[in-house]
């Protein structure tokens, strides 16, 4: 999926409250989010008004003027970006809006702006820190994840803190129409929350019980827990880095993306994992099998 991703003047204008200091905090924070964009660069478009060159972005200070007060890393990639790899539009704000609105498997749009704009509805709006870019590229993916392989390997994209196992390509095929959108809920869930409330937990000896909290917090369908059934766990042993470990907890889906329109609440669609070790994948949470309850 090609995203365009448009930085207007609306996006940079000044807000009349922030400190300059809070300002290159947000400029900071939009290259570290460019560093990983154009890692995909051939999905992700950056789209520029020229007018942002002219807009007052703080009291008297123009765009170039906050670059040149960045370190020299992010000063080169904003240039590089502005000067090389970016395209002008000169589409007018409500086109830009009905773009945004109008979506489909092959290309979504978004504002990226480092404040909110009048009128502007959230759904078309990125607003800078690091967490709205994942934000806006996994509702797409929820929204259309095609086929299984395609599905897993965006997923590697925008889960940075996770790490999937190749077997997921063949446990998730034929719950995506499902359940596509739950899944990358659940899923992010796991990568934005699981190793912070796991360290802020540590006291909770009882694993079920852990499980349980995590999924109470993100209103999940059912509790989380571990594999009651001992002679299934060789079927939850998945190979990483050559060592052979069991991705036992395990998430729980029993509605699919339509409840309430779908009324049937009983559905076993599972996220089994493991909450990772140091030596393996960077420490990330390993997904051994999203799909089946085994």
């Amino acid at each position: 999926m090609i995203a365009q991703l448009y930085l207007l003047s609306e996006s940079l204008k000044y807000n009349g409250k922030d400190t300059e200091c809070v300002l290159l905090k947000k400029m900071n924070a939009f290259v570290e989010d460019l560093k990983y964009i154009y890692k995909y660069r051939e999905e992700n478009r950056i789209m520029i008004d020229p007018a942002i060159y002219n807009v007052n972005i703080f009291f008297g200070k123009k765009l170039f003027d906050i670059i040149d007060l960045l370190e020299r890393d992010g000063r080169n990639l904003l240039y590089s970006v502005l000067g090389n790899t970016s395209s002008q539009t000169d589409l007018k704000m409500e086109a830009i809006k009905n773009e945004c609105l109008n979506h489909n498997q092959d290309n979504c749009s978004a504002i990226l702006a480092f404040n909110t704009i009048e009128n502007i509805v959230e759904e078309v709006i990125i607003v800078y820190d690091k967490q709205s870019w994942f934000d806006f590229r996994r509702k797409f993916l929820g929204k259309y994840p095609q086929d299984s392989d395609y599905f897993i390997e965006e997923c590697k994209k925008y889960f940075e803190n996770l790490f999937f196992h190749d077997n997921n390509k063949k446990s998730v095929n034929g719950y995506l129409s499902n359940f596509s959108i739950k899944i990358v809920k659940y899923l992010s869930d796991l990568n934005d929350d699981f190793k912070p409330f796991y360290e802020q937990n540590r006291n909770i000896s009882n694993t079920n019980d852990l499980l349980k909290k995590f999924s109470v917090m993100h209103s999940h369908d059912e509790h989380a827990s571990l594999q009651g059934n001992h002679e299934k766990k060789d079927m939850l042993t998945f190979t990483f880095n050559t060592q052979k470990i069991c991705c036992e907890p395990h998430l729980k889906i029993s509605k699919s993306d339509r409840y309430p329109k779908d009324p049937k609440d009983d559905y076993a669609v599972r996220i089994y994992f493991h909450f990772g070790l140091i030596n393996v994948e960077n420490g990330r949470i390993l997904i051994g099998s999203i799909g089946p309850h085994i």
